[in-house]
C-alpha cells in the first residue's frame, strides 16, 4: 500500500482560466516576467483575451501542470486516494517574426517551487514542443534569475552567447534546448 505521486501536464481549458489568473497576478512571477508590460497585473478581461488566445491560436500551446496522487492510505481500514492539484503553467509559442523554432516559458505556483517541477516538466515537454513547432526551443531569462536559470540548465537547456536587450525592463540571457 502507498501512494504514488507524481506531476503531469495536460492542455490548458476554461475551467483553469481562476488559477492562471491568480498565477499570473503572483508577484514572483510578475516580478520575472521578460516583457516590460508584463510587470504591470492583468485585469480579468485582458487575462480572458490571453486565455483565449493560448486555447485557440495554433501558434500557442499552453500545458496545465498538475500534481497527482493515487493509491491507498495505509490506514484501517485503507483509504483510495486519486487526486488533482493544479500547480504550474507551461507555455509555448511559435515565433511572430516568422524564426525558427518556438519560445517557452513556466511559472509554478509558489506553495510548489523549488521542488524540481519545473525542470521535470520542462525536460519531459521540451520535445514534444520542438516537434510541434519543427525547431528548437528557446527561453529569455532575466540575467538575475538564478533559480530560473538553474531549472532551465537542469532540464537540459543550454546558453547560448551574447545577451539580449528588452527595453528598460532587463537583460536577458538566451537558452535553447534542441534534441541530442
Amino acid at each position: 500500500m502507498g501512494v504514488r505521486r507524481f506531476y503531469t501536464c495536460r492542455l490548458l481549458r476554461w475551467r483553469d482560466a481562476a488559477f492562471c489568473f491568480r498565477l499570473a497576478n503572483d508577484f514572483d512571477v510578475r516580478r520575472r516576467s521578460r516583457k516590460p508590460y508584463s510587470s504591470q497585473r492583468p485585469t480579468w478581461l485582458g487575462h480572458l483575451r490571453w486565455m483565449w488566445k493560448w486555447i485557440r491560436d495554433p501558434n500557442c500551446r499552453a500545458w496545465l501542470i498538475t500534481a497527482e496522487a493515487v493509491g491507498l492510505m495505509s490506514e484501517a481500514p485503507p483509504v483510495a486516494v486519486n487526486c488533482s492539484r493544479k500547480v504550474g503553467l507551461l507555455r509555448a509559442s511559435r515565433f511572430a517574426d516568422g524564426r525558427e523554432g518556438s519560445e517557452v516559458a513556466i511559472a509554478i505556483h509558489k506553495g510548489h517551487r523549488g521542488k524540481g517541477i519545473a525542470s521535470g516538466q520542462l525536460f519531459d515537454m521540451s520535445p514534444l514542443i520542438y516537434r510541434h513547432f519543427k525547431g528548437p526551443v528557446y527561453a529569455f531569462i532575466k540575467m538575475d534569475n538564478e533559480a530560473s536559470i538553474k531549472t532551465f540548465v537542469r532540464a537540459g537547456y543550454l546558453r547560448r552567447m551574447g545577451a539580449v536587450e528588452y527595453g528598460e525592463n532587463a537583460t536577458m540571457a538566451k537558452y535553447w534546448w534542441r534534441p541530442k
